[in-house]
């Protein structure tokens, strides 16, 4: 791990080290958010700290799609067909984790969890600071394995107001395309 921060430090000399294992890990966390979707890397690590037994990738990614700041953070530029994690950013965080993520088995599910206690306990002091995040966090986890939003029930979402002005859209909500339903075969 530390040699991660430090290759990634090298070019600012060797004055900026981080002086515990908490910081380290801080660094760490810095590096992602500044690498990748701040937004995302917040929201999916946040996520597999808050569960109690780990995630599925799959059930991370369902997750995270749900999750509408998550995909306003990503899709502030664009209005996508299906409004949907792609899978591909997911996969890029996981890859730049590493070993500091661990498979294990949860209830028959090969689930994500925090390899080491100090990072699940750096991602909880860091992502948990604020009642009302921590209830957004909790409370999309709760839609989701409730199955609050599946069997065809759609999601309503809220435009945000860049993609109002940029899109010339006069609503704030939207729903799921209809294109995702009609390219079902029957």
């Amino acid at each position: 791990m530390l040699k991660k921060v430090l290759n990634i430090n090298n070019n600012k000399g060797l004055t900026n080290l981080p002086y515990s294992l908490d910081d380290i890990i801080n660094q760490l966390l810095n590096n992602l958010e500044a690498k990748f979707d701040a937004t995302l890397v917040t929201h999916a690590l946040a996520y597999i700290a808050a569960s109690k037994k780990g995630l599925s990738e799959s059930e991370l990614e369902d997750i995270l799609s749900l999750d509408d700041i998550v995909l306003n953070s990503i899709f502030s530029h664009q209005l996508p067909s299906i409004r949907r994690l792609p899978s591909i950013l997911w996969l890029k965080i996981r890859k730049e984790l590493g070993d500091f993520l661990n498979e294990t088995d949860a209830d028959g599910v090969r689930v994500l969890v925090w390899a080491h206690k100090p990072f699940k306990h750096v991602v909880l002091t860091r992502y948990f600071k604020y009642p009302k995040t921590v209830q957004h966090y909790y409370n999309t986890l709760t839609d989701y394995f409730l199955g609050t939003w599946s069997l065809g029930k759609r999601k309503p979402y809220r435009y945000t107001q860049m993609q109002r002005q940029r899109f010339g859209i006069s609503d704030t909500v939207g729903e799921f395309s209809y294109r995702f339903m009609t390219g079902v075969p029957s």
